[in-house]
């Protein structure tokens, strides 16, 4: 799986520019809603960077990965925001679990980014 530096960079980037959209514990929170603004976590981002369609409220988020568009659970090639990100920032499921965790701080994404990125430009391309 070749990662996506560019889009793994862009993410990164907006999250550090505009760290008042960015909540590393909600895919998204408080979509559309008036009074505040949108937030994403780093997988949310990378999703919408990618061409996904936002939600238009928060709470489960699926995306049909053929065409980016919102989708339903279980619908066909409906998968969750995580896995739609994780295919097209082409992170293996540790990378993602660790660089989508929760509790991740921005610094620490950025030392993830960093790592991926480094690792992405060696020989062996591992974590």
């Amino acid at each position: 799986m070749t990662i996506d530096t560019a889009l793994l960079e862009a993410t990164m980037l907006l999250i550090e520019e505009h760290p008042e959209q960015h909540d590393q514990a909600h895919w998204v929170w408080n979509a559309q809603a008036a009074e505040c603004e949108t937030t994403y976590c780093f997988a949310g981002h990378a999703a919408l960077l990618a061409g996904a369609e936002p939600p238009a409220r928060s709470g489960s988020w699926f995306v049909d990965e053929r065409t980016g568009r919102l989708a339903v659970f279980g619908a066909p090639h409906a998968k969750p925001v995580a896995d739609f990100a994780q295919g097209k920032l082409g992170l293996t499921e540790g990378q993602a679990d660790k660089l989508f965790h929760g509790a991740n701080t921005i610094p620490q994404l950025r030392a993830l980014v960093d790592q991926y990125v480094a690792a992405a430009g060696s020989p062996e391309g591992e974590n």
